[in-house]
């Protein structure tokens, strides 16, 4: 008898373990107006931050969409995204999202991040964005480049820069404050870098890529 007991609770908590959905325990999210040196053109992105918990860890994590208000979706690859993961509780970032045309805007409105695990199961949540993506575009905020005496510096009017150095193959290595000339700081390892200016309102300001 005893036996059978210890059976039938295994089998339901197996069953309930298996069964268990993913849960989007916060969110947040930013907004990125960048702007290329060689053109000129601007380009504006959405980065999305959640934690989610999944018993069963980010291998059952079947599915991560982004739904945009005017029908516009993003499938964020769980093979492609940067996560990190500390028991059940999984922390990862969308990487830049954009629409799916060149200088095409993406609307004001409600947006809904939805995670799916492997069996099915699916939670959702919801953000919203005041303005279209044309509307955070403030060029005055954009850092620039500054030719000085003593080397490159960086100056933005959002605040103070930060540089991001990245490899030949994009990945991010190393991230400083830009409180001196730029050259002191490039490596060998680096192959271009980004110049970054933190705004109001969860708006970020890029110039780049800086090619060596």
């Amino acid at each position: 008898m005893k036996t059978l007991i210890a059976v039938t609770i295994s089998i339901f908590l197996l069953i309930s373990c298996e069964s268990a959905p993913p849960e989007v325990e916060d969110l947040n999210w930013q907004i990125e107006v960048t702007q290329r040196p060689d053109t000129q053109a601007y380009s504006v992105y959405l980065h999305v931050t959640a934690q989610i918990r999944e018993p069963q860890g980010f291998g059952d994590i079947r599915e991560i969409r982004i739904e945009a208000p005017d029908r516009m979706y993003w499938d964020v690859s769980p093979e492609e995204i940067s996560y990190r993961q500390e028991g059940e509780l999984i922390t990862f970032h969308s990487g830049r999202l954009g629409p799916e045309r060149e200088h095409a805007e993406f609307p004001a409105g409600t947006y809904r991040l939805s995670v799916t695990d492997i069996p099915g199961n699916r939670d959702e949540k919801e953000f919203f964005l005041s303005r279209g993506s044309d509307a955070f575009i403030q060029t005055e905020h954009i850092p620039r480049l500054i030719e000085q005496e003593e080397g490159t510096a960086a100056e933005s009017s959002a605040g103070e820069c930060e540089i991001l150095f990245f490899d030949r193959r994009g990945s991010l290595i190393s991230r400083s404050t830009a409180d001196g000339p730029i050259e002191d700081q490039i490596s060998d390892e680096y192959s271009f870098y980004y110049i970054l200016a933190e705004g109001e309102d969860q708006v970020i300001y890029t110039l780049g890529p800086v090619y060596r």
